[in-house]
């Protein structure tokens, strides 16, 4: 089989099994920012337990960086590249940028970004992860330290999944490239 899925819209009451035809977010009319807002606002979109991610904070406009940042519920930092189209090489060459960037980002730099967040409501980022992840005894000195990576995209050359695939395979990058597609 050649990996080609089809979704359908079935109407019980006319008995009617029509297909849905994949449709470009350009063609919609969707920026990054309305895909990156959906993530942020519902995590089941990417993640299959949304309760196991914390959002931080997303891209500022002005500022290079990645569209969201995130902790999941064992203190890893996720960070997030959202692509309305295509992805190519550029792409993962930007994320690699963002997390050099982020290794030089203290607790107290991902506090300050957490504050800009709604949810924050005044409490720190280390506090707020602890309650979020039911976990009180969590070692501050191990929060933040891992990270995962993500490239969502609704499409991406081969070079994009033949890089990722090597920095995961040959250097343990905990790096994934996730497609999506409108209907």
């Amino acid at each position: 089989m050649n990996g080609i899925r089809s979704v359908f819209s079935v109407d019980l009451a006319k008995k009617t099994f029509d297909p849905l035809l994949p449709r470009s977010a350009r063609d919609l009319k969707l920026k990054e920012k309305n895909i990156e807002n959906w993530i942020a606002e519902n995590p089941s979109l990417l993640f299959t337990n949304p309760e196991a991610v914390l959002v931080i904070g997303q891209e500022v406009s002005g500022e290079p960086m990645a569209d969201l940042l995130a902790v999941d519920s064992q203190g890893a930092l996720v960070v997030i590249e959202v692509k309305r189209e295509w992805s190519d090489r550029s792409t993962v060459g930007q994320l690699l940028d963002y997390a050099a960037a982020l290794s030089n980002w203290t607790y107290d730099d991902f506090n300050r970004r957490w504050q800009r967040n709604i949810e924050a409501k005044g409490r720190h980022l280390f506090e707020a992860f602890k309650e979020f992840a039911e976990n009180p005894g969590f070692e501050k000195d191990e929060f933040l330290k891992s990270r995962r990576f993500f490239i969502l995209a609704s499409a991406g050359d081969e070079s994009v999944k033949r890089i990722i695939g090597w920095l995961r395979d040959n250097y343990d990058v905990p790096i994934d490239f996730v497609p999506f597609q409108f209907y």
